[in-house]
Formats: structure tokens, sequence, C-alpha cells
């Protein structure tokens, strides 16, 4: 009869195994027309969360967008209000900053929906573009936090925007974040309301989503429990 010996080392890489998942996401970009300069390339990783596979589509309702493996999931998305049109210069050719859904009214903007999320704990990162303006800003709300930006039309560097309050000055920015790590977004749809600022003369957009999965970290009891198998194992080995 052949033994098969399992180290201490393989054993808790198999304890391990559950604990080591890559986290799925969900890309889109929001084109006019199906151009090279408008369309971010789906073979080649892109974004704040670097994956392939992003989706470009000229449709307000795309449905069962596809992840990062490829794969379709059952992940909608609905935008009302507001029309495609294209963004900056050629140095943000193949961004989501390139493309995307024009509001141009003062307090008036688009409201988008993404449905269907079959993650149970997420983020989204929006990609927010525009024209150039100096005094051209925006916001973007999930209802429960707002982010305003002032658009960058000829820098295709990924640049946060955490500002919540539009009275002490608006810096430019091409994207936010909603949900974080320690406190990811819930539920099953999400909605979102872009406005133009008041005092705006020109127009911004949005350019598309991501949406993360957010995979919950091992709990501190479940890593002792670990560390103690690890122990076990090899005093298993030693005797």
């Amino acid at each position: 009869m052949i033994r098969k010996t399992i180290t201490p080392h393989v054993a808790l890489g198999l304890l391990l195994a559950p604990l080591m998942t890559n986290a799925a996401v969900v890309s889109v970009n929001l084109v006019r027309q199906f151009a090279t300069a408008q369309t971010v390339d789906p073979s080649v990783p892109y974004g704040v969360e670097l994956a392939p596979f992003w989706t470009n589509t000229t449709s307000n309702t795309p449905t069962n967008l596809r992840d990062n493996t490829g794969v379709a999931t059952t992940l909608d998305l609905t935008i009302s209000g507001g029309g495609r049109n294209v963004f900056g210069a050629a140095q943000i050719n193949g961004t989501a900053a390139k493309a995307g859904q024009l509001f141009s009214t003062p307090n008036n903007g688009p409201l988008i929906t993404i449905s269907e999320i079959p993650y149970d704990n997420f983020k989204v990162i929006a990609y927010l573009t525009g024209y150039n303006a100096t005094n051209t800003q925006a916001s973007i709300s999930d209802g429960t936090t707002t982010y305003w930006w002032r658009p960058k039309p000829f820098a295709a560097a990924l640049s946060q925007t955490n500002d919540t309050d539009a009275s002490d000055g608006i810096a430019q920015g091409n994207y936010a974040i909603f949900g974080t790590e320690q406190n990811p977004l819930t539920g099953d749809s999400v909605t979102f309301q872009a406005l133009l600022g008041e005092s705006a003369t020109a127009g911004a957009g949005i350019g598309g989503f991501q949406i993360v999965e957010v995979v919950p970290e091992p709990s501190t009891g479940l890593l002792s429990l670990l560390a103690l198998a690890a122990v076990g194992l090899r005093r298993q080995r030693n005797s």
C-alpha cells in the first residue's frame, strides 16, 4: 500500500485555499461610437481596479455585463437623462474619460441605476469626465455620499476626487469611489444621480463604471485557529 504524506505546508495551504479568493470586477465604458479613440481595449487590463474584459457600450440599457474573466453576469445598467458625447483631446483616447453620458444643463443630470449586482459586498468606481472650463463643476451621488469634480480633458492619469464640499473650491478629478473594503456597499442595486453645478458654463459626463466585489478578510478568530493548526502540524511532523 502506498502511503501519501501531506506536509504541514501543504496542509496549511489547503486550509488557506478558500480564503485566497480574487475579487471579481465588472467594467463598463460608455461610448458614443465604437471608435478606437472612445473604446477601452478589452484585452488590456485598465482602470483603478486593473481589469481586462471591459464592455464598451452605446446602449443606455446594457444587460448581463461580463466580469474580468470574460463571463457574463446578471449585472445590468440603466441610464436615463443626458446623451452620449465625446470629450477632451487625444491624450485621453482609449480611456473611460474620452466619451460618456453628457449633461450640460445646470442642476440637471442623468440618473444611473446598476442592478442585479451579483456580489454581496461591493464598491463602485465612477469614471468622471467633461469639457474644459475653469468653472465647470459637477457632482455624483449615491444618495448617501456626494462627490464633486472638475473635468480633466487633457490628462489620462487617474486621479480620485474625495471632495464632498463644493463651497471651498473643487479640484480636478476623473473618478470617485463609493464603498470601501471596510465599509462596502450592499444590496442588489444602487442608483447614482449626476448633476451639473449651477454656475457651470460647460458640460460634464459620466464615462463608465467598475463594480468591484469586496471579499471579506478572514476574522482574527479564524486566523488564530489557522495558526494553531499550523503549530499542531509542525509538532506532528517533529514527533
